[in-house]
């Protein structure tokens, strides 16, 4: 669903920026 998609999405950015910040 989109709904999950998005989700998804935010928790992979998060991740990345995370990765980033480290």
């Amino acid at each position: 669903t989109p709904k999950n998609y998005e989700i998804s999405g935010s928790l992979t950015s998060n991740l990345k920026n995370d990765g980033d910040k480290f």
